[in-house]
């Protein structure tokens, strides 16, 4: 099918008749919780992508919003299952080489191993800049925001490509002691099920008084059965939970106080990170891996190359404390809030089979800490002048212990020929202040905005070989500090009350990274990324606004892009590689974007999206061939994980059965065109073709207490993997002698019962 074929195909069916991307309407500051009416529309989806409580369609941004009941309907776990909810959002490679969760949009995404690193896409949960502390799991949320461009100018951090901004469910103190229970199960190999899953969550609301009131919210997820080692003869196992407080008071009529905490912790054991995708025939490595059972291809989740438990084990917590004053019609609102997260990887670095002549593991503990205040005045948004001014000020700590070992056979295959203990710590300050204005008269609106940051970052890292004695601590410090402005400017215009059409500028920033990977080599300062972004966009409502039809042209150039660059470890050993942080001269993505949702009817609930976008590398970008030290120009070549084409369509349909039943049936589907799988590689073999991944549910609703469904993911199982890589060592078979693939969840068919009970 061709992929224009299949886009009309999706609007189409889009167009006919499925059903809202309802986001729950917030109140503002949000605080409480408002119930969305089936008789609502595109127009009562309430958003906060600019610090205020506004209807998604009169602002004059990109915004796709995911409702909670689309990420129920969607089986939405994750923050990286987003990808599956919009069009303009993918995500990079899992672990340490995404920094702030690995989000991409419109083809711009933070890549790279460097401790300072920010994320390009950045993550705010109820007002709160996670920056590299994000959450992962998603559990008890009334809305996510996917915001499209650069937004430095009020939601601060460096976010030069956007935002994903989460809201999550409040207490209510008229809702009464009242709480929601859901459970979902997959067994493997049960109902064509390919790997098991298991996820309780709940929530609870318990009013205090009649201006205050709790929520507890916890979640738990078991996984098994991904991937499997067969050198231990295990499939790989996950554990994750954690849970979440909230607590709301309203003092008089002019104070409101937000306070939260949370805490969760990922567990991995046995997993193999990466499989073989190919293996040239004849190789050395063919051969280990035939002995130990372990056949290649792109249906394979097997791997023999961690002769040792690999381990993940984190803990992620933080508390926040929001208060809004109400100054006559103005609000004065402080947000202060810290958070932290322990993470301890022991890892086969080298992935190879058990038995092969190199073995090299790697244990690291890396500790982020991070402290973040904002204070914030807002006017009223009635008035023909309104504004928002306010200052930002965060403090981020990275401690990174590292130690690793290479053992070389035929000696005792415990025996330690080479190890060495590497430290890195990070720090990071950024202050800034900024301002925002909006000017109305009527129909025209113009607004504007400007921000001024300062950073600076400090970064010291040490050395020391322990073997075959103990030698000298190789240290190197570099400090590095910048002023910065970015802004914002544009125009609405009111066509009609159902048709909004908008235009702006933006320049944003992304701060710099310290490239301090080898304590050998004088660190290297990466500069900052700077976007300059142009949009153009309409925003309308049909059917007597219960559907909504919006599109976006953009083009952005990015300056100084931050990538990641591959080259040999030496002359002396050009077959292996090392990659490091550095800038590319710039970068263009350019393209449209489309985004259809509403309730046409009241039985009918629908979310769709598209985009077309160019996002292709400079004529001074070249890329790797295999670990070979040859390289080949990428110019014109599009990005590493940023699809030409990708559309997602979701939608629900519901009829009544008689008395309080209703029966529903819902289905979803993602088209991505053809994708780089891999940064810094050249190869076609890093090329994936295009895909269509479908997924649904269909079951039963009993007076909307409780619901019961059978869901399906990934329905015709397609072995889609995050990213490819080529083995870091090649055994001295040729360079391109293997493909390396990470396959995960999202690679495997899930099929499985949902039931979701409210009370």
């Amino acid at each position: 099918m061709k992929r224009t074929q299949l886009l009309c195909a999706l609007i189409a069916g889009t167009m006919l008749g499925t059903g809202a991307a309802h986001a729950q309407q917030a109140a503002p500051a949000e605080t409480r919780p408002a119930e969305q009416d089936d008789d609502s529309g595109a127009a009562d989806i309430i958003v906060t992508a600019q610090r205020r409580a506004e209807s998604v369609q009169d602002v004059p941004i990109a915004i796709a919003v995911v409702s909670g009941d689309q990420l129920v309907r969607q089986q939405v776990v994750e923050v990286r299952d987003l990808q599956r909810t919009t069009s303009s959002l993918t995500f990079g490679p899992p672990g340490g080489g995404s920094p702030g969760g690995g989000g991409i949009i419109r083809g711009i995404g933070t890549f790279g191993f460097s401790k300072g690193a920010e994320a390009a896409v950045g993550i705010v949960v109820d007002g709160v800049v996670q920056g590299n502390t994000n959450i992962s799991n998603l559990f008890d949320i009334a809305r996510v925001e996917v915001l499209r461009g650069p937004q430095g100018t009020l939601f601060g951090q460096s976010v030069s490509a956007g935002v994903i901004n989460v809201t999550t469910a409040a207490p209510d103190p008229d809702a009464g002691m009242s709480g929601k229970f859901s459970l979902e199960i997959a067994g493997k190999d049960v109902a064509g099920s390919e790997f098991g899953r298991q996820i309780v969550r709940g929530a609870y609301n318990v009013p205090v008084s009649a201006n205050s009131a709790l929520r507890f919210s916890v979640f738990a997820n078991r996984t098994d059965g991904v991937t499997r080692n067969t050198y231990f003869n295990r499939d790989d196992e996950l554990l994750e939970y954690g849970g979440r407080a909230r607590f709301l008071a309203t003092l008089g009529d002019k104070v409101t106080i937000n306070l939260a905490g949370d805490y969760a912790r990922n567990d991995q054991h046995y997993g193999t990170f990466f499989q073989f995708r190919s293996v040239q025939p004849g190789t050395q490595l063919a051969g280990l891996l035939a002995a130990c059972g372990v056949t290649a291809g792109k249906r394979g989740f097997t791997n023999c190359g961690s002769n040792k438990d690999n381990v993940t084990d984190t803990e992620t917590f933080g508390g926040s404390g929001q208060i809004d004053v109400e100054l006559g019609s103005n609000t004065l609102t402080s947000i202060t809030a810290y958070r932290k997260q322990l993470n301890y990887l022991a890892v086969d670095v080298d992935r190879l089979p058990g038995t092969s002549s190199l073995d090299v593991y790697s244990n690291l503990n890396t500790n982020f800490r991070q402290f973040t205040q904002e204070l914030r005045f807002a006017s009223d948004a009635d008035r023909p002048l309104s504004y928002t001014v306010g200052g930002f000020y965060q403090k981020a700590d990275t401690n990174n212990d590292q130690f690793s070992f290479v053992t070389i056979r035929p000696v005792p295959v415990f025996t330690i020929r080479s190890n060495s203990r590497q430290i890195q710590d990070t720090s990071v300050k950024n202050a800034s202040v900024f301002g925002e204005a909006r000017l109305k008269f009527d129909p025209f609106t113009v607004f504007g905005g400007i921000r001024f940051t300062h950073s600076e970052m400090g970064q010291y890292a040490a050395e020391q070989n322990l073997t075959p004695a103990p030698g000298a601590v190789r240290t190197n410090y570099t400090l590095y500090k910048d002023d910065d402005v970015s802004w914002r400017a544009g125009a609405q215009f009111a066509v009609s009350p159902a048709v909004m059409l908008y235009g702006s500028a933006a320049r944003g920033y992304k701060s710099a990274q310290i490239n301090n990977q080898d304590v050998d080599i004088p660190s290297t300062i990466v500069r900052p990324e700077k976007p300059m972004d142009y949009q153009l966009g309409i925003k309308s409502n049909w059917l007597r606004d219960r559907l909504a039809v919006n599109v976006n042209l953009f083009h952005t150039t990015v300056k100084d892009y931050q990538t990641n660059r591959c080259f040999p470890v030496s002359a002396a050993d050009p077959g292996t590689l090392t990659c490091q942080p550095d800038n590319v001269s710039k970068v263009v993505t350019k393209g449209v974007e489309a985004d259809i949702f509403g309730r046409p009817t009241r039985n009918l609930s629908l979310n769709a999206s598209a985009i077309y976008n160019v996002a292709e590398y400079p004529d001074d970008f070249f890329a790797t061939l295999g670990n070979s030290p040859a390289e080949r120009s990428l110019a014109g070549q599009q990005i590493a994980f940023a699809p030409r084409w990708k559309a997602t369509f979701s939608g629900e349909y519901s009829v009544p059965m008689g008395g309080d039943v209703d029966g529903f049936i819902a289905a979803d589907v993602t088209y991505k065109g053809k994708t780089r799988m891999g940064i810094g590689r050249a190869s076609a073999d890093f090329i994936y073709p295009e895909t269509v991944v479908f997924g649904g549910r269909i079951g039963a609703r009993v007076d909307d207490a409780w619901s019961l469904a059978l869901f399906a993911r990934n329905i015709g199982n397609q072995p889609i993997p995050t990213h490819y890589d080529n083995p870091a060592v090649p055994l001295g078979d040729p360079a391109t002698a293997a493909i390396w693939q990470w396959q995960t969840q999202q690679s495997r068919r899930l099929v499985g019962i949902q039931a979701d009970f409210q009370f």
